[in-house]
């Protein structure tokens, strides 16, 4: 999926967003991934791979909600494609400076006219708005420190 996405950025010349990225809207047919439910499309309103990041970091959210822990294999898995994202220079700038969770779930916040959603049920859209501060920054402080060891 990660790497179907990222074929689609890198053929546009525009910042695009399916804007609601997660796996409700894919569907598996043998070897092939196709996105559906591109309600929140947008334009040049996101950062680019926001949706890739979103995705990674919802996996980690559902492992956390019904293992009670966090994966370090989905964490070493999201710094492995940030650090490729960044040498592809198709990571957004606001992103390289580490914080990324922290990053997206401001951008969820500042962005929510996109879906129309009042802050409950936005959470309920986005499940890693349910994330604790303190979850949240041990997430971002284990990522950053990886970015920065390599």
């Amino acid at each position: 999926m990660f790497k179907k996405y990222l074929d689609l950025l890198k053929k546009s010349n525009i910042n695009f967003s399916h804007g609601d990225l997660s796996f409700s809207n894919i569907i598996f047919v043998q070897e092939k991934c196709y996105l559906i439910d591109w309600e929140h499309f947008s334009l040049n309103n996101l950062p680019k791979t926001f949706d890739l990041l979103y995705f990674m970091f919802e996996n980690v959210f559902f492992d956390h909600k019904f293992k009670k822990k966090i994966n370090q294999n989905s964490l070493n898995y999201i710094v492995n494609k940030v650090l490729y994202l960044k040498e592809k220079k198709l990571l957004c700038k606001s992103f390289y400076k580490g914080d990324i969770l922290s990053k997206l779930v401001f951008t969820l916040q500042k962005e929510k006219s996109i879906w129309n959603y009042d802050n409950f049920n936005l959470a309920n859209k986005f499940p890693i708005l349910q994330l604790n501060k303190f979850l949240i920054n041990k997430i971002d402080t284990y990522i950053n420190e990886r970015i920065q060891n390599t």
